[in-house]
């Protein structure tokens, strides 16, 4: 198979042209024939009306036919009643009497003059021999003309991929680590220019994705390193020396809080690397928002008692959508955990969840967040940012907006 397209189209165009070439030699063909044809009938109805019209003697009819240099290749030969040759205008004539389906060549037409008979001919092997060499010949130039067409459309083949070809150059010789290289046009062609746009805007989405990745990379090892810091400490003091039951108890209870927030992080990292595949969306199921909203505030009731958080609770009955439950539960529960830890002690959150459209607001705000002074947030954290993935992969509508103690959320359906 040819794997360049400049000779796949050079074939495709060589085979059109050829094609074409065929179809127009096999019309000439037809049309040269059929004209032949009419003009050989013409010529035996001409000769006969003459004959017929300007009748004299046989002989001295035929010799103005035999002069007259329009008939010369009419042969005629004159029957009388008797069936007798009484002459003809040529040595080579029609072979008579002959069948109806005699083909030997000739053309013939058969008149009657008086007590004459008339048998005028042509012979047609003369003109298929030109017929011939004329098919002969205009085949010849659909062959030639079919050469010089494909090499002219290689040509510019040629010349219409070049741009391609440039861009490929451009690519080979870009530095693998300038993540901010972009292509430039290497023609006016709107196609061309559209190719660019839309290789540049592939590229700007990889930056991005690579961008996205390295962030996460980071946010999962700052998150990761803290439980696992604290972990380590708690084992370490509580091993040090013997201890009372009690003591065992209480570390063992810290440690069993630091193993859960492990396991919670260690689904957001598995949800986080399963967001973006093809079967995404074969989980989506009929989900209760407002159950998930009810079971991710119960879930931080002791953060809350912790920090003498008290909750201003707005949520519609029976809020339902499409989702994930697994994906919609960890986007509440982060938003929901990040309200709370910014929160300072003895402060209010409010949320908020309507219906129609559906809408989920979490607000701690611990002093004015102007418009001047808030500033939207991609999320530092692991979770923040396990948000916006979810919300992205969803088409969810997020808006973050932190500043110091404050920190208000709105997610859109």
């Amino acid at each position: 198979m040819l794997s360049s397209l400049r000779s796949r189209l050079t074939l495709s165009f060589a085979l059109v042209f050829m094609g074409l070439g065929i179809a127009l030699w096999l019309a000439a063909t037809l049309l040269l024939r059929a004209q032949a044809e009419r003009e050989t009938e013409t010529l035996l109805q001409n000769a006969t009306a003459q004959l017929s019209q300007e009748w004299k003697e046989p002989k001295d009819a035929l010799e103005e036919l035999r002069e007259d240099g329009r008939f010369s290749r009419v042969a005629v030969t004159v029957f009388g009643a008797q069936g007798k040759v009484l002459g003809t205008n040529r040595r080579n004539v029609v072979p008579w009497p002959r069948k109806p389906d005699t083909n030997d060549g000739w053309r013939v037409r058969v008149a009657q003059v008086g007590e004459f008979t008339l048998v005028l001919g042509v012979d047609w092997s003369e003109t298929e021999l030109q017929l011939r060499r004329q098919a002969q010949l205009l085949a010849a130039l659909s062959l030639v003309l079919s050469v010089l067409a494909s090499i002219l459309a290689r040509l510019v083949i040629g010349r219409t991929l070049r741009p391609i070809g440039a861009l490929a150059a451009q690519a080979n010789e870009a530095d693998e680590g300038d993540r901010e290289v972009l292509l430039s046009p290497t023609s006016q062609d709107a196609e061309v220019r559209q190719l660019v746009t839309t290789l540049n805007a592939l590229l700007v989405r990889q930056r991005e994705s690579a961008r996205s990745r390295e962030e996460f990379a980071a946010a999962a090892s700052h998150e990761l390193r803290t439980p696992l810091t604290v972990l380590l400490g708690t084992i370490e003091v509580t091993l040090s020396r013997p201890r009372a039951t009690s003591e065992y108890q209480e570390a063992l209870g810290h440690l069993q809080v630091e193993v859960k927030r492990m396991a919670r992080l260690t689904e957001s990292l598995l949800l986080l690397s399963r967001l973006g595949e093809s079967d995404l969306e074969k989980s989506l199921e009929t989900v209760n928002l407002t159950a998930v909203c009810e079971e991710a505030l119960m879930s931080l009731l002791p953060l809350r008692e912790e920090r003498r958080l008290t909750i201003e609770l707005e949520l519609s009955p029976q809020v339902e959508i499409e989702s994930s439950y697994t994906a919609l539960a960890v986007l509440v529960r982060n938003l929901l955990d990040n309200a709370h830890r910014y929160a300072p002690p003895g402060t209010t959150i409010q949320v908020t969840l309507q219906h129609a459209p559906t809408e989920l607001t979490i607000i701690n705000v611990a002093e004015p967040m102007g418009s001047g002074i808030s500033t939207q947030s991609r999320g530092a954290g692991l979770g923040l940012t396990l948000c916006h993935r979810i919300a992205k992969a969803y088409g969810w509508v997020l808006e973050i907006h932190r500043q110091d103690q404050s920190f208000q959320a709105k997610v859109r359906w």
